[in-house]
């Protein structure tokens, strides 16, 4: 009777240690589907986050080459003026007359080489902010293939512990 209190006693040892192994295993499950879960949340707040900045980034762009042609514009036509000035002036016009126009001439001319430094200075801005822009997009990217990796380890992790 003693042995058979022993075989009984160890198929039930046995029987809980499978239990709590399967206990075991479904809560490392669960834990497992919760991080894909938040990790596939999470890339697709990245993935919306990137398109966001792509948009702000394409919206930036429009503008600051929208300002770069209407400074183009102005700039031609001011130019185009003081051609046109230049080209009118009249030696047998009064003194006063030429002077007013050479004055006017100097502060277009100033005008000009001013709207020139300011359409260089966006120029620039532009440039460093599509940079800026640029490298965000790759950090973003680069973030959501990493999470997409984490995301395809963690089901491939939760597969094979399954089929175990």
């Amino acid at each position: 009777m003693a042995s058979t209190d022993t075989s009984t006693s160890s198929q039930l040892s046995a029987v809980a240690a499978e239990e709590h192994k399967r206990t075991v295993d479904d809560a490392f499950l669960n834990r497992l589907k919760g991080l894909v879960e938040r990790l596939r949340l999470e890339n697709a707040t990245l993935k919306k986050s990137l398109d966001v900045e792509r948009s702000e980034v394409r919206a930036l762009k429009a503008r600051h080459e929208s300002t770069i042609r209407n400074l183009k514009t102005e700039f031609k036509k001011r130019e185009e003026l003081l051609d046109k000035q230049i080209r009118t002036v009249r030696p047998e016009k009064a003194d006063d007359t030429v002077s007013n126009k050479l004055v006017e001439l100097k502060r277009l001319t100033t005008e000009i080489q001013s709207l020139k430094a300011a359409n260089k200075g966006l120029q620039e801005k532009l440039k460093v902010a599509h940079a800026a822009e640029c490298a965000r997009s790759a950090e973003l990217r680069a973030q959501v293939a990493k999470h997409a990796a984490l995301e395809q380890a963690g089901r491939k992790d939760a597969r094979a512990h399954w089929r175990k």
